[in-house]
């Protein structure tokens, strides 16, 4: 779903907030969601035509996000984060 002029997102975890951001991020760019449940993975990228990774490494491999939003429970943030060292952090306290 990539286009030159579009900004390329991940969302990392399809349940109620993940969706939410992938419909919000849809408005200004292309998204790719990533999700471990297979019948939800399938739903959301038949629902929003989007790029779908049943694993991390899967979408981190094909590369070109922009960034990425975790959405899954509080707990795997730092987990699913910290494997990643090319990632930045930010928050919107960096805006502040």
């Amino acid at each position: 779903m990539e286009t030159d002029s579009r900004p390329r997102f991940l969302i990392v975890g399809g349940g109620g907030i993940g969706e939410r951001h992938l419909r919000c991020f849809q408005t200004l760019a292309d998204v790719g969601v990533c999700e471990t449940n297979p019948n939800r993975l399938r739903a959301l990228a038949e629902k929003y035509h989007c790029d779908s990774y049943a694993n991390l490494d899967d979408a981190l491999r094909e590369g070109g996000f922009l960034g990425a939003v975790i959405c899954t429970p509080a707990p795997s943030h730092l987990p699913i984060a910290s494997p990643t060292p090319s990632w930045r952090w930010c928050s919107p306290m960096d805006q502040m």
